[in-house]
């Protein structure tokens, strides 16, 4: 239990991190990042490639996204700290997956859907991004790819045969 704490903390202070720093602090989220997958590396070697599909996934995912303005940013490309927290992100799937394997699939999609749209809308309420489509049809659009997102995250562990080195 507290290796869980411990792990959603570094996440959370990652997510902080880029999200408040933006364009600002995005160089320090990139060696928040590269120290992480190194004590990754150290630590689970190989979870490694699970986390860069995951985080190579949700980068495309999210620049066709604002290719069709669904998410507006700052730059023309998507921004290096939302890069970099996809790659905390993934990381962090990948410290969950044993907790999250006790629950059913369908409900892990569901807290999954709804966890990453309020990301999207707590990043948009701190002024990180702006929703193209409106409100309400941005986190509806935004609640339907993360309740996907989840159900792929979870597919690609079952596929890589995931085994945990330590368990939260």
């Amino acid at each position: 239990m507290m290796r869980l704490l411990l792990v959603s903390t570094w996440f959370q202070l990652g997510w902080f991190l880029c999200v408040l720093g933006k364009e600002t602090w995005q160089w320090a989220a990139l060696g928040y990042v590269i120290a992480t997958l190194l004590w990754s590396w150290k630590t689970q070697p190989r979870q490694l490639k699970s986390i860069a599909i995951v985080a190579i996934s949700g980068t495309v995912l999210d620049s066709i996204n604002q290719q069709v303005e669904l998410l507006n940013f700052v730059s023309d490309a998507l921004p290096l700290w939302m890069v970099c927290l996809w790659w905390l992100f993934a990381w962090y799937s990948s410290q969950l997956i044993s907790v999250i394997r006790r629950f059913r699939r369908a409900q892990v999609c569901a807290i999954g859907g709804i966890a990453g749209a309020l990301s999207y809308i707590a990043g948009e309420q701190l002024g990180a991004v702006q929703f193209g489509y409106g409100f309400f049809l941005t986190a509806l659009i935004l609640l339907m790819q993360w309740i996907l997102i989840t159900f792929c995250i979870l597919k690609v562990y079952d596929n890589e045969n995931f085994v945990r080195e330590s368990s939260c």
